[in-house]
This record gives C-alpha cells, sequence and structure tokens, in this order.
C-alpha cells in the first residue's frame, strides 16, 4: 500500500507542474518582495507566473530572470497565479545587455507583443520570430528601421494580418497595382483608388511604401535599401505603427480576445 501511494503522489506532482520554454518579455512588483512575470513561452504562448521573493537582495532569480535570455522554466498551479519553482537559462545574448539602443529595441519588440497576444494561446510563428530577432540582434549588433519593420510586418502576419498588394481586398481587383493605392482598416488591407476613394476610413499609401514593403517581405533579413533610402524606411514605418496600433485596438476591444483573457487557474 505504501508503495501504491508513492506512485500516486508522484503522478500528481508531474500533474501539478508544467515546464515552459521562452523568455521574460516583462516583470511586475507585487507585494513587498514578489514579482508577476510576463513570460513568452512556446508551450502556451504568454503566461504570468508569479515568482515569490524575486525582489529580495539575497534573490538568485534577480539575475536569471532576465529578458535577455531564452529559459526553461517550471511553475507549479495555484489558486492565483502559476509560482515559479526554478529557472534555468538555454540561451543568453551578451551583446543585447552591452548596448543601450539594443536593449532599447528589444523591449520595444517585447512590448508590442505584449500588446497584441491574448493570454495562454500558443503562437509558434511568434515564438520563432522572437528566437530569430534576438540572435539577430546579439549577431548582427545593429537596431535598424528595416529590422523593425520587418518585425512588424511578421508580427501582423503571426496575428492573421499579413498584408498583401496584388488584390484589392474589397472588390477583388487585380489591377491594384496600376494606380492609386489605399489602406483600409475596414478590411484590413490594401485598396484600389476606386474603393479608397469611397472608404472614409481609408488612407492613401506612397507607393515608394509599398515598394518597400514588397522588397522588405521578399527579402527577409537580407534586405537593403538600396535606392529607396531611410526616408521611405521612416515613412514606412510611420505606417506599419498605425496599422499594428489599429489592428491592436480592434483585438483588444473584441468579444473574443476579452473572454480569452478570461483564464481561471485554479
Amino acid at each position: 500500500m505504501p508503495k501504491a501511494n508513492s506512485i500516486i503522489l508522484n503522478f500528481d506532482f508531474c500533474i501539478m507542474h508544467k515546464i515552459y520554454t521562452g523568455l521574460v518579455l516583462k516583470r511586475i512588483s507585487y507585494k513587498e518582495a514578489d514579482e508577476v512575470v510576463s513570460f513568452w513561452s512556446w508551450e502556451e504562448g504568454k503566461v504570468r507566473i508569479l515568482a515569490r521573493g524575486a525582489k529580495r537582495s539575497t534573490s538568485k532569480l534577480k539575475a536569471i530572470l532576465q529578458p535577455l535570455a531564452w529559459l526553461a522554466v517550471t511553475a507549479v498551479k495555484s489558486d492565483f497565479l502559476p509560482v515559479l519553482t526554478s529557472v534555468r537559462r538555454i540561451a543568453s545574448y551578451p551583446a543585447l545587455a552591452k548596448r543601450l539602443d539594443l536593449t532599447a529595441g528589444v523591449f520595444n519588440l517585447f512590448e508590442m507583443v505584449l500588446r497584441s497576444t491574448p493570454d495562454r494561446q500558443s503562437n509558434e510563428t511568434v515564438s520563432v520570430l522572437l528566437r530569430e530577432s534576438l540572435e539577430h540582434l546579439n549577431r548582427e549588433k545593429n537596431f535598424s528601421l528595416d529590422f523593425l519593420n520587418l518585425f512588424i510586418l511578421r508580427l501582423l502576419a503571426a496575428l492573421g494580418y499579413r498584408q498583401s498588394w496584388k488584390n484589392c481586398s474589397q472588390c477583388g481587383s487585380k489591377t491594384i497595382d496600376r494606380g492609386e493605392i489605399f489602406f483600409s482598416r475596414l478590411s484590413f488591407g490594401a485598396v484600389c483608388g476606386r474603393c479608397g476613394r469611397v472608404d472614409f476610413l481609408a488612407e492613401k499609401v506612397d507607393l515608394r511604401v509599398k515598394e518597400y514593403l514588397v522588397k522588405l517581405e521578399k527579402d527577409g533579413l537580407a534586405f537593403k535599401d538600396g535606392a529607396l533610402g531611410s526616408k521611405v524606411s521612416s515613412l514606412a514605418e510611420h505606417f506599419l505603427s498605425d496599422v499594428f496600433n489599429s489592428v491592436t485596438e480592434r483585438q483588444l476591444n473584441s468579444k473574443k480576445f476579452l473572454k480569452e483573457q478570461l483564464v481561471t487557474y485554479a
């Protein structure tokens, strides 16, 4: 009988504990000595984990729970939030912590992921995007507008808003690239001049920006702006930021998103 009980206890221990692999997006103080960690995990997307005692000067968690590392964390189920029990570093990116511009850039990427994703909704594309982005910045040591624009493009695609410039997203016209192009926030896509002029939420898109974004998405991290220049990169960044903010606002106000936030941790 004691042996059987031992087996049951071990089985319960396995159910109660979960291992997440990913990275820390944000840490927020909770009570006197604890922190709530927003963690992007490969297994369940964004999860909130309680790190007890993380604010104490003697806590080993202060050093290892850094945002600029790929971690494996173990958490045990509780009535409030999963409670952190152990942390192991899988990969680190030392170059990111040495440069203030790189650190600030990475936190900007993390903030976008925080704003646009619900809790406990796995998204492998976002996981790959974050991992590849950290590896690229650690290797190249350069946070450029081209890189930021590509990140936003890929994040939008991962959220289901991949941009297409071939057909009008409203009337389906295939001649969209032969004249004026607008971006409609009703359909969150490019529309032809005829549809754009009657859409009160549509804004005209600079054709140079359209050319830049098409080339950027095609070439990926090997993209070189060439003759397009930094001015077009800046215009594209403003355009993509507006699109991203509109998408985020729509998701945050949607019934589906709000419902997904009602997570029961008990």
